[in-house]
């Protein structure tokens, strides 16, 4: 299954996460580093610093064109998440990653290589990369930017938050008394093949469901796709085409395509709207040859 980071050209190899807030990837899992799954502390607990990466000679120089395309700025504890940027203005990017910390930082700060977390690094050149995280059990902000060391010099995105909300039940009671959040219905791809044939048939298969079990209305639910990449908000604003439209309750849903009679790739979501609010998963892909 294809959803990582862009290869040189398009996208860029995901070579085995790094001790980070605990890393997955979404469908077919990575293979955790030698000696088992990372498991990260609590946000706000005292976690065992990563040792930090030493800043190119001279410090950071501005060089690539870097902007955060997709990441969440909530997430319930457990959740999976992504982090999506882009690459541009450059020959040959040697290291990329997102660094996270549960305190913030000032951007002379992040730029010593500062950070308690580290997403899994990727090359490449030009084009759009991701890293996956898992939240943690507990409530809490984590603060990250993205680095680029390209053509030999480094650069860093503004810190930008991700705050974790607190779990559905058995979790403090928030600030005034309020109820703590519920956790949201959730889309998950869970099967797609990683190639096919030029103007060969292939499914697409996802799952929503809602983590306390409760009934879910799906007013609408299909692939939307394309043979370039976009950005999230290209996405939600119908990007593409798009398979058949599917309704109905919490359950398996599968859209059946037809790949393009030339080789290249397809690039697609899941859309779907339940409970009355549209959702989109990540962006995966998928190679025609």
């Amino acid at each position: 299954i294809l959803n990582r980071s862009s290869v040189p050209g398009g996208t860029a190899p995901a070579p085995a996460p790094v001790p980070a807030p605990p890393i997955t990837t979404p469908g077919t899992p990575t293979a955790p580093p030698a000696g088992g799954t990372p498991t990260a502390p609590p946000a706000g607990g005292t976690p065992t610093p990563t040792p930090t990466p030493t800043p190119a000679p001279g410090g950071p120089t501005v060089g690539a064109i870097v902007g955060v395309t997709a990441a969440p700025t909530q997430v319930n504890p457990g959740d999976t998440f992504k982090i999506e940027w882009s690459v541009a203005g450059v020959q040959n990017v040697t290291h990329t990653n997102v660094h996270l910390d549960i305190v913030t930082h000032t951007s002379v700060e992040w730029q010593t290589g500062i950070g308690r977390f580290f997403g899994p690094v990727r090359t490449g050149t030009n084009g759009n990369y991701d890293n996956s995280f898992v939240a943690p059990p507990s409530a809490g902000t984590f603060y990250y930017v993205v680095h680029v060391q390209a053509d030999g010099k480094d650069t860093y995105t503004s810190e930008a938050t991700v705050t974790v909300g607190q779990p559905s039940s058995g979790g403090p009671t928030p600030p005034g008394g309020g109820s703590t959040p519920a956790a949201q219905p959730t889309t998950t791809v869970t099967g797609f093949p990683a190639t096919v044939a030029p103007g060969a048939s292939f499914d697409i298969a996802w799952e929503i469901a809602d983590p306390n079990g409760a009934a879910l209305s799906v007013a609408h639910s299909n692939i939307h796709f394309d043979v370039v990449s976009h950005t999230a908000a290209e996405w939600s604003n119908l990007a593409g085409q798009f398979g058949p439209i599917q309704s109905g309750a919490a359950g398996k849903y599968k859209n059946t395509l037809v790949a393009p009679a030339q080789p290249g790739k397809v690039f697609f979501v899941v859309h779907s709207v339940i409970n009355g609010t549209d959702l989109y998963t990540s962006q995966q892909e998928i190679e025609v040859k």
